[in-house]
Order: structure tokens, then sequence, then C-alpha cells
């Protein structure tokens, strides 16, 4: 007797210790959730994303999240509506999306896809879009709280990389956003490793350094007379 009275004690117990949230929408009924992409959230309900590391030549992101259900698949297309969070501060130009998320018969979740646009406003103010189920206009609810929305920070904001002292030998000791722009619009990127485990070496390093010089030499020789300025006014140079 006192066996199975130790059981049913430990099993309340067990009961007793869990929050709303972790058995909500395990009683029976189906509800649904939204997962942003793990490389960019980390398993969490948000992320950030910069424009600024990334040539100008690109001008969307695509978020690929899900909309999963946590029940059985149905034999049946089902919709899942999202919406747009008044928390939002993002331009309405600055975003799309799918509102209307489709899961297809037989599978456990759908796509949405939220895409960022890269405009001027994104280089000084970094925004927030906030992503929500939309349970006024759905048959499937939320279930979870801390998985009904993804919110999404993004902006076009460049700043001094925390290793330029580590660049100077390359790319001159004097920093400036328009400098640093120009570089990353002519490798295409503009994160360096060098000097840290496994990183970039000095020959890498030393390439990427003849590539910019050269394209600022070909900028300089196609602008007779205006060369690239900084936006203090300086020429940008990469010489010490």
């Amino acid at each position: 007797m006192k066996k199975y009275l130790f059981v049913l004690l430990s099993a309340a117990v067990g009961l007793a210790s869990c929050s709303k949230d972790e058995i909500s929408g395990w009683v029976g009924t189906d509800y649904v959730r939204i997962v942003g992409p793990e490389v960019w959230t980390l398993g969490s309900d948000s992320m950030e994303y910069s424009f600024a590391a990334y040539a100008s030549a690109v001008t969307t992101f695509t978020v690929e999240a899900r909309v999963y259900v946590e029940g059985a698949n149905a034999d049946v297309e089902r919709t899942v509506w999202v919406k747009v969070d008044d928390a939002t501060t993002a331009p309405a130009d600055s975003y799309s999306l799918n509102e209307a998320v489709t899961i297809p018969a037989g599978q456990g979740y759908g796509t949405l896809d939220i895409t960022l646009h890269r405009i001027p406003a994104l280089e000084t103010e970094k925004c927030v879009l906030k992503v929500a189920l939309d349970d006024g206009r759905n048959a499937l609810k939320g279930g979870v709280k801390d998985w009904q929305t993804l919110t999404v920070r993004f902006s076009d904001i460049i700043s001094r990389p925390k290793n330029w002292g580590d660049l100077e030998e390359f790319f001159g000791a004097t920093y400036s956003d328009t400098k640093y722009r120009f570089i990353i619009n002519t490798l295409g990127f503009g994160s360096f490793t060098y000097l840290e485990p496994g990183g970039m070496s000095w020959g890498e390093m030393w390439n990427y350094r003849l590539l910019v010089v050269g394209a600022l030499g070909d900028y300089n020789a196609a602008h007779p007379g205006n060369p690239l300025t900084d936006e203090s006014g300086r020429p940008v140079s990469f010489d010490n």
C-alpha cells in the first residue's frame, strides 16, 4: 500500500510542477506555433539580421519560418493565418509576407516566408517586425504563448568591426563607414577572421587589400576630379 501511495504522490507532484504553457495543447486539441529558422533564432522566438554585412547588390533577405501543427496530420489541406503585430516598428515597404500559410494534407507544417527589403531608412534605424498568429481568423489556435509570435529585428546600420586594429595593416589605420562599405561591396563580405584560430591567413588578407586598392583606383579613374570621399569629406585611402 505504501508503494502505491508513493507513486500517486509522485505523479501529483510532477503535474503540479508543470506550468500551464508546458501542458497546454496536450489535451486532445490541435494547436499551432510559429518557428523561425534555427540558424538565426537559436531555439528562441526572435532573431536579428543586418544587411550591413553584405554587398549593396543584396537587396532582400527571406526568413524561412514555419507554422507547425501540434497534433495529428490531417488528410485535408489547412490554412493558418498570421498577421503583423501592433508592436512592429518596421516601415510597410521594408517587409512582405504570406499571411495565409498553407499546411498541405498529410503534413505537419506550412511555410511562412518573411522577406526583408533593404530600404534607405534601415541605414539609420533598427526596425522591429513582429509576426503573430491571427487567432481571430484561425480554426487552429495558438498553444504555447512563447511560440505564437516571431520577432525579427533588422537594419542596415554599419559599424566599425571590433577587430579593425588587426586589419589596419591591410586597409589602413583610418576607419570610416564609407571605406568599410566600399570593402564590403568590392569583396562581397565584411567579416575578417585574421589572427583568429583557423582564420584568414596573412596572404589571404594581402590579396583582399590588393583587390580593394585596385577597385578604388578604378573608381577614382572613372570619376576624375571627384575621388571617393568618406562621411567626413576625406579621400578614402587604404594606406597608413
